[in-house]
Order: C-alpha cells, then structure tokens, then sequence
C-alpha cells in the first residue's frame, strides 16, 4: 500500500471539491464570476506588466499549464477559480475554454485527483466519509460512521498525528496570508513550520521559536532577531527541514512490509 506524502492532502482535497462542485462552466460576465471579474481582467492585461507579476502568478504554470506570460483571459479566470492570488476575488466559475483543457480542473501539472473509492452508503451525497468538504471546516463537529475490519490476523495499523507542514506556493482563499513564515518557504510542497525546541523532559527552553527561525531561512532573514542559526538549536540539515517528507518516506517503507489496515490520522495537520 504506497503512502503518498500526506502534506498536501488538505490543498488537494480542497481543490478537488472545487472543482467537482462545478458541474458548469462560463465566462467572465456570468454573474457568479462578479467576485472576480475586475481582478482577471487586471490580471490577463496589467497585471503581467507588474513588477511583483511573477510571485503574484507563481501558481499559473500547475494549475493551468501556462506560463503567467503566456496566459490569456480565461487561463487567468481558471487560476482565479482554483486558487486567486492573495486568497481574494475567488471565480465562482471555471472558463468553458481555455489554453490546456479541461478548463474545470486544477491539476495541469500533472498531478491527478485519486479515483473516487465507491464505498457503502455512498450513493447520492452520502455522508462525510464519500467525499472531502468544499472547505476545510466543512464537516466542524461531525463524526465518521463507525468503521470495522474483520478477520482473525495479525492485523497493522498505522496512527499520525501533528504532521502539518506549509505549502508556500499555495494561494490561500478567504483574504488569508500566504504559508510562508520564512525566506525560503515560498516552493511548492511541504515548508516545516519551526517551534519552541526543549530538552527532552520538556521543561527547559533550548531554542526559541523566533530563534529557530533563523535556521530555516534561505537567505537568511534579515529581521530574525538573531542573524546565524545559533548552535543550541539543535538543528539538522536534511533532517529538520525535511521532516513530514522523511515522514511520509518512512511509512512508504514500513507499509510495503506489514500492509496496514488502515491509517487513523488523529489531526494537528491544516496550519493556516
């Protein structure tokens, strides 16, 4: 059973409600697209020509297969639909044509949506264990039917927890800021997010947050309070600033020898 890197599952399963959740398709005078029409027009004409064009776009290329130089009116609405830049002026709508089709989807680099899982008592709507939610506090308060797995075995079973991490590539929705804390953390999958670093009967601070930081920084932070990555932090290269990936790599491997079950995720994984 491959685990994939599980960073990007919240990304993901935002984008692929968005995208299933539109079952149409229409230009930008469509009055369900009036959240974003002034900011695609802006983005398809002057916007190209702004100085900061390139971080404002930086996810034009994944989602819609075109470079932000390149993109015309409607590749412009299809990445304002999928993720607007800034987390502002959503379309409401995908464009019914557009330079890489299908123009729906949020997934021009390649990556694909996992084929829906048909599992029982999902026809229709089905409850909360069919599908992920529109949005991430979707399904706040509701509880997973109860689950069982038969059988007299060795039975496996795989628990994680507190493994978020922060995609800085990601164009947040609702007016958020981006997940990007330091120089370097704006790229495309998982950025750690550094905290308060103790000693291992956790009652002695080694290393402060805001020291931490320096650590990660690539160049370093000029407004970090202090300008190295001090020593009494504890940090290591490879380990530190890779660890969900050194995560997800290491489930990989344990799951193609014992077969999990199953895998309960018991959360401390959406950091905003």
């Amino acid at each position: 059973m491959p685990i994939s890197p599980v960073l990007l599952c919240g990304f993901t399963a935002l984008l692929v409600a968005s995208a299933a959740k539109s079952s149409t398709c229409g230009g930008l005078a469509d009055p369900r697209n009036d959240a974003c029409r002034t900011a695609v027009s802006w983005a398809a004409d002057g916007g190209k020509k702004d100085p900061k064009a390139a971080d404002y776009f930086i996810e034009m290329k994944s989602v819609t297969g075109i470079d932000w130089e390149d993109g015309t009116e409607a590749d412009f609405q299809r990445l304002y639909f999928c993720g607007p830049p800034g987390g502002k002026s959503q379309c409401g709508l995908p464009p019914c044509n557009c330079s890489v089709p299908p123009c729906g989807t949020c997934y021009a680099d390649g990556f694909k949506p996992t084929k829906p899982v048909s599992r029982p008592g999902c026809k229709g709507e089905g409850g909360i264990h069919c599908k992920p939610p529109a949005e991430a506090m979707g399904y706040k308060g509701l509880a997973w039917p109860k689950m069982t797995f038969s059988g007299t075995k060795e039975m496996h079973i795989f628990a994680i927890g507190d493994w978020g991490g922060l995609d800085g590539s990601h164009q947040p929705t609702g007016g958020r800021t981006s997940l990007s804390i330091y120089n370097g953390g704006k790229k495309k999958g998982p950025s750690v997010f550094p905290r308060d670093r103790k000693d291992r009967s956790t009652t002695v601070l080694l290393c402060h947050h805001f020291t931490f930081l320096q650590c990660y920084c690539d160049p370093p932070c000029p407004t970090a309070i202090n300008k190295e990555c001090k020593p009494g932090c504890g940090f290591v290269k490879g380990v530190d600033d890779k660890a969900q990936l050194l995560v997800a790599k290491a489930m990989e491997a344990r799951a193609a020898k014992v077969d999990p079950e199953y895998i309960l995720n018991v959360g401390d994984n959406f950091y905003w």
